[in-house]
């Protein structure tokens, strides 16, 4: 190769890497401290924030390809809202207090790992909620920690591979797959629900594998069987196949209801 062309490679080679880094998306970094949301992300973004950066009243993404990392969220209706939007990674992100769902994510595609949502008792809260993606990538959930609300993950008609996670405290049920979603559930922890540990629902296809599910109580008041303190359910329709899980303490480890099937691998 000669002087001439080598210097022509190596330009087109420069031109090239400039093209790419100038359409990444802009890096935000959210100073130490408290500020006032909602925050709209309305574009593709990665918002990072320092050690200490707090956001009061959520955070709203509407874009794809948004980034949220090292941000906690304080109160707001939901905490982070992830609404019609694909390729978005929150990681690291913290998120206390939401008076309805912690995440709420709908029509949407998203990677949420490394999360820490808890929800204040009573009321409607929820920790992860994820809707209505059923033709849309499926989505991930890993190496979360959520305590307390109603239910701690739930998918609505989605397609989602839950994770690794530690689901705790919740008073309807600790994970929850329902309305034809089709989900794997692996190596999650899930302590001290009342009612149901894991919940497959409404002809949903759920593979449960690997997880720890204890502790969990009857729930007397509600007068429903089903939720008798079951490690995991199966209901009207519902398929779910597992294998390798550790039930222990539970008032009791499975029951499928209303046409729904149980099959162990």
């Amino acid at each position: 190769m000669d002087l001439q062309t080598i210097a022509m490679f190596s330009l087109v080679t420069v031109a090239a890497g400039g093209v790419a880094w100038a359409t990444q998306p802009p890096t935000v970094r959210l100073s130490a401290g408290v500020h006032q949301g909602p925050l709209v992300l309305d574009h593709a973004q990665k918002l990072v924030g320092e050690e200490g950066a707090v956001v009061r009243g959520g955070i709203v993404v509407t874009a794809d390809g948004v980034t949220v990392r090292d941000v906690a969220v304080l109160g707001g209706e939901h905490g982070i809202e992830v609404d019609g939007a694909q390729d978005i990674l929150l990681e690291r992100v913290r998120v206390l207090g939401a008076t309805l769902d912690g995440i709420n994510v709908r029509r949407s595609s998203v990677r949420i790992r490394d999360c820490h949502v808890e929800s204040p008792p009573g009321g409607y809260a929820q920790g992860i909620d994820i809707s209505f993606s059923f033709d849309l990538d499926p989505s991930l959930v890993e190496d979360c920690t959520v305590r307390g609300g109603q239910e701690g993950i739930v998918t609505h008609f989605s397609r989602v591979l839950v994770r690794d996670n530690h689901v705790s405290g919740t008073s309807l049920r600790g994970i929850t797959l329902t309305e034809m979603s089709m989900a794997e559930v692996e190596e999650n922890d899930v302590e001290d629900a009342l009612g149901v540990g894991i919940f497959c629902g409404d002809y949903s296809m759920c593979t449960i594998e690997d997880n720890s599910v204890s502790g969990t109580r009857a729930d007397h008041g509600s007068g429903d069987k089903t939720r008798m303190g079951y490690g995991i359910v199966a209901h009207y329709g519902a398929d779910a196949t597992i294998a390798d899980n550790r039930l222990s303490g539970n008032e009791h480890a499975t029951g499928s209801f209303l046409r729904s099937s149980i099959s162990r691998e």
